[in-house]
């Protein structure tokens, strides 16, 4: 016996959230991470954090924690659960770590990070956390809870220097393509 199917048609089922349907603060989302529970971790650009287990909602922003600015551009998740947030905004931004219950802020005006416009987060295999920023790369030590400067822009030639990373799974590799700086 032979079938052929020439056709199958497909209805995916879609549940769509926005702010007139559900607590997400903002419509417009710049990112989404899902830790170990399942539970979604969005960022908004002007809304803050939003954090949804399919059944409750809970929000973070500037008026209700101790998160820099309302505008994430990146999170990471490590080995402990901890929330990373990457955040910038025109009056500040920085780093935000939440634990479950406490934040713990790094930004210009606290500590040696480069810039206040954090674009990348990445979390090492060994919980070190790299970030980065508008103005250089920075990492935060998993041990000691100090943040590293890996400052390359003093070297750069007629300005600023385009810092390029490439995350894999057992190393960080530096790529600077306008020094022809190539580490693999």
């Amino acid at each position: 016996m032979y079938v052929f199917l020439n056709h199958i048609e497909c209805q995916a089922n879609w549940t769509v959230y926005n702010t007139s349907n559900s607590d997400l603060p903002n419509n417009i989302i710049s990112v989404i991470k899902i830790d170990d529970t399942g539970s979604k971790w969005i960022g908004t650009l002007g809304g803050g954090l939003a954090s949804f287990d399919e059944n409750n909602w809970t929000i973070f922003n500037t008026n209700n924690s101790d998160i820099p600015q309302n505008s994430l551009s990146s999170i990471a998740i490590n080995q402990n659960d901890n929330i990373w947030v990457g955040t910038f905004g025109m009056t500040g931004g920085g780093i935000a770590k939440f634990d479950g219950v406490n934040w713990v802020v790094y930004d210009t005006s606290s500590s040696d990070l480069p810039d206040y416009y954090v674009n990348a987060l990445a979390v090492e295999l060994n919980g070190d956390i790299w970030v980065g920023t508008n103005d250089g790369l920075a990492k935060i030590l998993r041990k000691m809870g100090l943040l590293y400067l890996f400052s390359y822009r003093t070297q750069c030639i007629r300005g600023k220097l385009r810092l390029q990373v490439l995350f894999t799974e057992m190393q960080i590799h530096p790529l600077m393509k306008s020094m022809e700086l190539h580490l693999l």
